[in-house]
């Protein structure tokens, strides 16, 4: 009887550590930010933007993206810019998408990444 009940008890914590382990692993991707700036110069931009081109293509199923905060004008010069320096190496650059946050007084940029299965970031 001693013999069942220990059995039937390590059975229990057997089956519960599987099936608290299996819920750990259904938890979804998160997008994370990888950098973000204000007035930069152009050779930061670069930087930046190369390291996100690099990561992305280091990641297969990541995407990128790149969201400016500002005025139309100022949106579209920043977005222009980033396009002027973008890393020629870059093969898949399909994976960094644009995207246009809220007018903001000023001029800032948020890069992200967002693994498979990630929701995009909201601007």
């Amino acid at each position: 009887m001693l013999k069942s009940k220990l059995i039937l008890v390590t059975v229990v914590l057997v089956l519960s550590r599987s099936l608290y382990a299996q819920g750990d692993q259904t938890k979804k991707p998160e997008a994370h930010k990888f950098a973000e700036s204000g007035l930069i110069s152009k050779h930061d931009l670069q930087n930046k933007t190369d390291a996100l081109y690099s990561e992305v293509e280091a990641e297969p199923n990541s995407q990128g993206f790149i969201i400016n905060y500002g005025s139309v004008a100022r949106i579209r010069a920043r977005k222009n810019a980033i396009r002027k320096t973008r890393n020629p190496r870059c093969y898949d650059c399909v994976r960094v998408t644009f995207l246009d946050g809220p007018e903001k007084r000023g001029i800032w940029t948020v890069l992200w990444i967002a693994p498979s299965g990630a929701d995009w970031p909201q601007p």
